[in-house]
């Protein structure tokens, strides 16, 4: 059943394989990493296993088990793409992949077990493999990827798929004069070789990937406010920071408070009064420029940075955020309901001036409140 020529390099690649995927399943399970890379653990192992038993058991013996087998190997590549899909957001076809997996394993079984033809053998697992890496191509060409890592792994894919056809081909060649594929065990191993590297490189990629996603998951939780989306104190303090050293220009800051807030949030309840703060926090978003900051100081209160704006086109920007609240309700049980705003204006240039300005906005925020609300006050600026 085992060959009893085995040597210890022989195996060395498919247990390294076997021992990567564990260790990466071990990451998972203790570290939160993203899903995808449970996935790529589980891809390893499954082709570790499967090369490892084609190299130990017996050729007699190896015939009537490599359909089963290569259905594990298969399965491996199968989970590899579906790693990768997985982050690249794009959903796997998994009844082409079972398919594929199907009929490439009764091939494979009739090819060694009945007509024992091992280039066809050889053929239908490259071709097979190639078909289950590239089982979505039209998808994975159209997807535009954002971060480097993602168009890496999508050119790598590419890169596999050629390898692996490359090799059967180069295989094929040698082996029509009856040479049986043990007679190249040397070039085999260089390939299986290249095979692993390439694993480590996808290795490599996901875990930069994940290290991005923690990165961005840590910034999201530091600097956003987890139910609006806006940005916090927090990143406030660092915008400030950072404008510190730029030159002298003219800079808005408008803080903004929803009208009758506690009343609303008594009559309809906290879920709705959450609805209405997502909602406004949309409005403000859409109605001011890229380089602008809306920032949820807490509670109902928001505030607005305008950046490099002549007080003409702060004043019309603050009129356009309170009409637009107060022209787009707020469906909620089949009911509208009109929600509005008070806001008060202040200039600064310098990030040292911010605090008195802030302070002078929120009293006339107070001011426009006293007066009626649904209005906005300004302090006209002279300089």
């Amino acid at each position: 059943m085992f060959d009893a020529q085995l040597n210890f390099y022989s195996i060395l690649i498919p247990i390294t394989i076997i021992c990567l995927g564990i260790a990466i399943a071990c990451l998972y399970i203790f570290q939160r990493l993203p899903r995808y890379l449970a996935s790529y653990s589980l891809a390893l192992v499954c082709v570790g296993f499967s090369l490892l038993l084609q190299t130990v058991l017996t050729e007699d013996f190896l015939e009537i088990v490599l359909g089963p087998l290569f259905a594990i190997y298969f399965l491996g590549c199968a989970l590899h793409i579906y790693a990768i899909h997985e982050r690249l957001h794009l959903p796997p076809r998994w009844p082409v992949l079972i398919s594929l997996i199907f009929l490439g394993s009764v091939a494979i079984f009739y090819f060694s077990a009945i007509e024992q033809q091992q280039v066809y053998s050889l053929l239908v697992t490259s071709f097979t493999t190639a078909a289950i890496f590239l089982h979505r191509p039209i998808a994975l060409w159209q997807h535009r990827a954002k971060l480097k890592i993602d168009r890496t792994l999508k050119i790598l894919i590419l890169v596999v798929v050629f390898f692996i056809i490359m090799r059967a081909v180069i295989f094929s060649f040698l082996m029509q004069g009856d040479d049986p594929l043990s007679s190249y065990d040397g070039l085999w191993a260089f390939t299986q070789l290249l095979r692993l590297l390439v694993d480590i490189i996808f290795l490599s990629l996901f875990f930069n990937g994940a290290f991005q996603e923690v990165v961005l998951r840590l910034t999201q939780e530091r600097n956003y406010d987890p139910l609006t989306g806006l940005l916090n104190r927090r990143a406030l303090e660092e915008h400030l920071t950072k404008i510190e050293n730029q030159p002298s220009t003219q800079r808005a800051v408008l803080v903004a408070d929803l009208d009758h807030f506690k009343q609303v949030n008594d009559q309809y309840g906290h879920t709705f009064g959450d609805l209405a703060l997502q909602h406004v926090s949309q409005i403000f978003q859409q109605n001011i420029r890229s380089s602008d900051k809306v920032i949820r100081m807490g509670g109902e209160e928001f505030l607005i940075l305008l950046d490099r704006c002549h007080q003409t086109k702060v004043l019309h920007i603050a009129e356009r955020i309170r009409s637009s609240v107060e022209n787009t309700p707020l469906q909620y049980r089949g009911e509208c309901i009109r929600i509005t705003v008070s806001i008060g204006v202040s200039f600064f240039k310098q990030s040292e001036e911010f605090e008195c300005a802030y302070h002078q906005a929120d009293q006339l925020l107070y001011q426009a409140k006293n007066e009626g609300r649904n209005r906005i006050h300004f302090q006209p600026n002279h300089a």
